[in-house]
């Protein structure tokens, strides 16, 4: 059955290949697809049989101009520096013009699903606020906890004893840490389009509709999530709403 799908992404760098090879992908299976995206990437959108549509609020950035990228994560002095740019930048910073924009777009042009790059959860708060299917699109390791494997980061081993998983609680609770200066402006967002507040950013995962419409023939999971042999580990547990998808390009 023939569907609309709207994508939404941003100029970072890695996250548009496997963003936009999905949606021309998905064109070339007779389904209707539109892109909101930084203005930088429409030629790159176009180029793919793919329809671009900018973002009005939302951040106009280009990666690959260091004067015009949003983030400017090359000035941080910190790596702890570098990810709050990120998360005041796009994240969760902008996360009611990205919204915002989203439902503006839904309302005018209604869609059968929305799937939005990860780290666009006011895209994904704009999408829920319309009650639409979802789709949240991982394409780089899941960067948060998961229960049954250890916090991203450090690369440590799978916990084998008591000690372990206590260890693994702990740092779990030291990577979200410096997530909860966002949560005011994305529960802003929420709260503005009548959603009620989160006490994570994990938890926009797990209050977004699931996108049971995405037709089987799409291939398209509820939240993808690359998972390269390596980081395979068979005592993790995935999100409720995410789904492995093997290798990324696949």
């Amino acid at each position: 059955m023939r569907k609309n799908f709207l994508f939404a992404t941003w100029s970072g760098g890695g996250a548009v290949p496997p963003d936009l090879s999905i949606a021309r992908a998905l064109r070339e299976r007779g389904h209707d697809v539109r892109v909101l995206a930084d203005r930088s990437l429409h030629e790159e959108v176009v180029a793919g049989g793919v329809e671009p549509i900018a973002w009005t609020t939302a951040p106009q950035g280009d990666a690959t101009d260091p004067a015009k990228d949003v983030i400017k994560d090359f000035e941080a002095r910190t790596p702890l520096g570098a990810f709050a740019r990120l998360r005041d930048r796009i994240v969760c910073g902008p996360a009611a013009d990205y919204a915002r924009d989203t439902l503006a777009e839904l309302r005018a042009r209604p869609a059968d699903v929305l799937v939005a790059e990860h780290m666009l959860l006011g895209a994904l708060t704009g999408g829920e606020a319309a009650g639409i299917p979802l789709a949240s699109l991982v394409t780089t390791l899941y960067p948060f906890p998961t229960p049954g494997a250890p916090p991203p980061g450090p690369g440590l081993a799978p916990a084998s004893g008591v000690l372990g998983r206590l260890r693994d609680r702990v740092l779990a609770q030291l990577v979200l840490k410096p997530w909860g200066k966002g949560l005011p402006a994305l529960n802003a967002a929420r709260t503005a389009h009548g959603l009620p507040p989160v006490d994570s950013v994990i938890d926009v995962r797990s209050r977004r509709p699931a996108a049971r419409a995405v037709p089987a023939c799409a291939r398209l999971p509820r939240q993808a999530l690359p998972r390269p042999p390596a980081a395979r580990r068979p005592a993790a547990r995935r999100p409720g709403l995410g789904r492995g998808a093997g290798a990324a390009g696949r």
